[in-house]
């Protein structure tokens, strides 16, 4: 058998293996709670869809940035860097990572726009790279708390120190924060090789570009506006439902489930994601159904809203093609 037909086979399981999961999650939920589902508060849900517009647009600009920066110039237009990655968002639910990131983003750019395919490559993993270095950075702080040392607010209060820590160190001493990202990143790659699903991704070493001051600062303010938007938006979820969930404990469960995301196996992190969520809700004892519903409940808004934005941003992007 071919290696290609292979890896198919591999996604075709592995996608099987998501909707099994997720809908194990729905089996469990009683009646009720699947009812409640109808009940949509819908300002909420206008909210949440602008805060997934904020979302979207400043991973576009961060790999824009990236991007452009790799080739020393503007190599697209922020709309077709935006088009480029919500299309590829959106196939994300059912195709795997690899495919979507490093096969159609790179793909875009190459065809398009004579990106070589190394720079391409390497500016979709050093985009992906950031979200991982953010979620490391509060990783003190969510761990403190989850292991009873600090409480809510307190957590929330470290993560903001060690953002403006970073800030202060960008700002005053650019090489350090370099270092201490660098540092970051291959202390998480040694912990990461005992994974069985994702050791063999993992590179020995990673050395981070040497961008320009401001690049670094425009990716810095990006990713931190990116994960900001994505605390803001689950908190919006359960309010959409009007799901009793203590918000604080959104914010300190972000950072966790998203770190899980980040190496879910499965397409779009289907089931895998979900049962990060309720791993967190059951160590800080929410009641079973309120979790449940909140894990079927982003999962299905996520893909409702971003399809939206995918086809928003397709007929935008046919539209200007048509004038050209």
């Amino acid at each position: 058998m071919k290696k290609e037909h292979k890896k198919w086979i591999k996604h075709i399981v592995f996608f099987i293996l998501g909707l099994t999961l997720f809908g194990i999650l729905i089996y469990y939920t009683n009646r009720k709670g699947l009812s409640q589902l109808k009940n949509i508060n819908y300002y909420y849900l206008i909210a949440a869809f602008i805060v997934s517009l904020g979302i979207t647009a400043s991973i576009a600009f961060r790999w824009g940035t990236i991007v452009n920066s790799m080739n020393k110039g503007k190599l697209a237009t922020w709309l077709q860097y935006y088009h480029y990655f919500i299309q590829s968002r959106a196939l994300g639910f059912i195709l795997p990572k690899d495919i979507t990131d490093l096969g159609i983003r790179v793909l875009w750019l190459k065809k398009n726009h004579k990106s070589r395919l190394t720079n391409a490559g390497v500016s979709v993993i050093i985009d992906r790279l950031f979200d991982l270095i953010f979620m490391l950075t509060f990783f003190s702080a969510v761990l403190s708390f989850w292991f009873g040392w600090i409480n809510e607010k307190l957590g929330i209060i470290f993560m903001i120190v060690f953002i403006l820590v970073l800030g202060i160190i960008l700002f005053t001493n650019f090489k350090l924060f370099i270092k201490i990202f660098e540092k970051l990143l291959n202390f998480a790659f040694k912990i990461f090789r005992y994974i069985p699903f994702i050791k063999k991704k993992i590179p020995d070493k990673i050395e981070i570009p040497h961008f320009e001051r401001k690049t670094v600062i425009k990716i810095y303010f990006a990713s931190l506006i990116k994960v900001f938007f994505t605390i803001v938006r689950f908190i919006l979820f359960a309010l959409c439902f009007n799901i009793t969930i203590d918000p604080l404990l959104i914010v300190m469960g972000t950072p966790v489930a998203q770190f899980s995301y980040l190496f879910a196996f499965t397409p779009g992190g289907l089931g895998i994601f979900e049962a990060g969520w309720l791993g967190i809700f059951k160590l800080a004892q929410i009641n079973t159904q309120q979790a449940l519903l909140f894990v079927i409940g982003q999962r299905l808004l996520t893909i409702i809203i971003i399809s939206s934005l995918a086809i928003i941003s397709q007929i935008i992007f046919s539209i200007k093609k048509l004038k050209k």
